[in-house]
């Protein structure tokens, strides 16, 4: 679900790896294999945030929430966004239906 450019740079950069990793790095437990946390993820996005100008705080939750929205405004149906957020009960799902505007 990566747009042209994302994906291509995404690939670029595996290709130019000489050894592939097997898991993603944790930089807060240097030299072990243990999978990445929260804080790693919450970091990530604090430091892509500031080269894109964004002022307001931005959390991975942000991110998800943008995810659905931009799902649902290019056409997608509420189920199809439901399995991919992972959500249980579709009414979980429903808090990103636009309301209609009046006419």
């Amino acid at each position: 679900m990566l747009g042209s450019k994302a994906r291509e740079l995404t690939f670029s950069n595996w290709r130019g790896l000489k050894r592939k990793p097997s898991t993603w790095p944790n930089r807060r437990r240097r030299g072990t294999d243990a999978p990445i946390d929260s804080k790693v993820v919450w970091y990530a996005c604090q430091q892509a945030a500031k080269p894109a100008g964004l002022r307001k705080a931005i959390h991975p939750h942000t991110l998800r929430n943008c995810f659905a929205t931009h799902l649902l405004e290019a056409g997608a149906d509420l189920r199809t966004i439901q399995i991919l957020l992972g959500h249980h009960d579709l009414k979980e799902t429903t808090i990103y239906r636009c309301e209609e505007e009046p006419s």
